[in-house]
């Protein structure tokens, strides 16, 4: 077959089909061209539902494998937290406190409280209260000295106190972090401003999250925000929430 021949078979077969559909148009009432629009249009949405839905579950699984990462920097800072701690108390303290939360949260107190200079002598804290060792106040007296023998022997007895009059207060089943957290925070504010807090409310609650942020809020002395207290609040918090979740 020649080109001219090919053409020619080609134009008629285009005209065929434009002529068919041309019929078929014209055979289609405005009742069959609405359900045919109504059957693209469901089409197109529920194929745009469905992008929708699976961009979502990505946006989903995303913000878990963030939360992921961000609790395990959380533990790994705990980790190096508690590294670092372990050469600050002396083998008595630790043989005193022992593994749990008394441990964790002496490990705590003496790292905020003295770090690697704790004071034998009595001296003011920024309100003016006597102070020696690890934050002790209870007897303390101007010109008071002790060893660090002592300074051991005063925060094992305290924090059992301390420890005691918050579980009249806090549910029992706290997390370790939790609990240890909430100690050091009340060994600085006072077991009655503890257990009357939000922060306590919330953990009791069972909103551990909640009640740690919570932390964030106690950084004044003497109606004056203290940066100190401010940096003390957030090592506290990322303790508190580096429970698994």
């Amino acid at each position: 077959m020649n080109q001219e021949a090919e053409a020619t078979a080609v134009a008629i077969k285009t005209g065929s089909y434009i002529g068919s559909t041309i019929s078929i148009g014209s055979a289609l009432t405005l009742s069959d061209v609405g359900i045919i629009f109504g059957i693209l249009t469901a089409a197109l949405t529920f194929g745009l539902n469905v992008w929708w839905v699976r961009q979502k579950a990505k946006q989903s699984i995303m913000h878990e494998l963030r939360e992921i990462e961000e609790h395990e920097a959380r533990m790994k800072q705990m980790g190096d937290d508690t590294r670092k701690q372990s050469g600050r108390v002396s083998p008595k303290l630790a043989a005193l406190l022992g593994a749990g939360v008394l441990g964790i949260a002496g490990s705590m107190i003496t790292l905020l409280e003295s770090g690697n200079n704790r004071p034998v002598v009595a001296y003011q804290d920024i309100v003016g209260v006597w102070t020696i060792c690890d934050g002790i106040t209870q007897g303390v007296k101007k010109g008071m000295t002790v060893t660090q023998d002592k300074c051991d022997e005063m925060l094992y007895a305290e924090i059992k106190k301390f420890d005691a009059g918050l579980s009249k207060c806090m549910r029992k089943d706290a997390p370790v972090n939790v609990h240890a957290a909430v100690l050091s925070f009340a060994w600085n504010v006072g077991v009655k401003n503890a257990c009357d807090s939000t922060l306590m409310k919330k953990i009791n609650a069972g909103d551990y999250v909640g009640g740690c942020n919570e932390l964030s809020r106690w950084t004044k002395a003497g109606g004056k925000h203290v940066q100190g207290l401010a940096n003390r609040r957030e090592y506290e918090r990322k303790i508190c929430l580096g429970w698994p979740r």
